[in-house]
């Protein structure tokens, strides 16, 4: 990911949304079949950050 694009990441979702985007990828890329779970446990994560802020 180019610099540019992370800052732009950081202005649109915010640094926890960065965080875990970053921790997705390198998930993704250890173990592509639990794609659809970790899709979900993102969003959760997600929706749980959105809520405590």
């Amino acid at each position: 990911m180019s610099q540019g694009n992370r800052r732009e990441l950081q202005r649109g979702y915010g640094g926890n949304q960065v965080r875990l985007h970053t921790l997705y990828s390198f998930r993704h890329l250890r173990s592509k079949t639990s794609l659809q779970q970790e899709l979900y446990l993102l969003q959760v994560i997600s929706w749980k950050d959105g809520y405590a802020n």
